[in-house]
Formats: C-alpha cells, sequence, structure tokens
C-alpha cells in the first residue's frame, strides 16, 4: 500500500514510498524559514489552518503541500512562495537565484512585496541608476 494512496516518491522494498526528493527539499525549506521567523510549528499550523502534527509532516517530506496551502505558508512566513524551490530548474541557475541566496536579498525580496505600486516603481528606478553607474569589476 502507497503511504496516504498514492504513489509519489520511490518504492522501497516494502512496498511503501519514501518521500520525493522534491517533497523533502519543499518540507526542509519551509522548517527554515519558520524557525528563522522564530515562529512554532503549532503557530505555523494555526495561521494555515491545519494542526501542528501536519505541520512537521510537511516539513518532514511525508506529506506533500498543495500549491495553494505553499501560497499560505508563504504569506504567513512573509516570503515569496519561491523561496521553497532549489535554485536551480533542470540543471540552470534559476533567473533570481543570485539574489534569494543571500540574506539581504531574501529580506528585499519580501519587503518588496508590501510596498505600494508606485513605491516599487521608484525602487526599480533607483536599482536601475545604480547598475548603470556601477564601475566594471
Amino acid at each position: 500500500m502507497t503511504r496516504a494512496g498514492t504513489s509519489h516518491g520511490s518504492p522501497q522494498a516494502d512496498g511503501a514510498y519514501a518521500p520525493d526528493p522534491m517533497d523533502l527539499y519543499v518540507g526542509a525549506r519551509i522548517k527554515q524559514e519558520r524557525i528563522r521567523k522564530d515562529m512554532t510549528q503549532a503557530v505555523l499550523g494555526k495561521a494555515i489552518g491545519v494542526t501542528f502534527q501536519q505541520v512537521q509532516k510537511y516539513e518532514a517530506g511525508v506529506n506533500r503541500v498543495s500549491a495553494s496551502m505553499l501560497v499560505g505558508i508563504a504569506r504567513t512566513l512573509r516570503v515569496e512562495p519561491s523561496i521553497f524551490f532549489p535554485e536551480t530548474v533542470g540543471g540552470e541557475p534559476g533567473p533570481e537565484a543570485s539574489i534569494r541566496a543571500t540574506e539581504p536579498g531574501r529580506e528585499l525580496n519580501a519587503l518588496f512585496g508590501r510596498l505600494t505600486k508606485r513605491q516599487r516603481d521608484v525602487i526599480v528606478m533607483l536599482a536601475r541608476e545604480l547598475a548603470a553607474s556601477r564601475p566594471d569589476d
């Protein structure tokens, strides 16, 4: 019998399925961000409408996180949903890999989403000006 009636993951000798590596990765990133925000599993669970045991299963990769649940988790943790995925796609670096790989980049990303459209436009214009005036390294 597969776990929870699904067949994702890798079959083991006993017929059970091991968690899929991507489910493990997403779960580990949820846990990392939750701890970084100094939030308990119970608090996160209550905010997204599940028990702390369910949060444990998400973090362990035992249960898959649906897209809508992942968006809810991201909102609660005040991060972009993309932060829960690897920095590479198909072996190629993702477009935001370099900035998201740093603490200031993650903070900037989280704060940017809380700005008004006008404020975001000003920040983008400033970034363009700064990048254009950057001396060659």
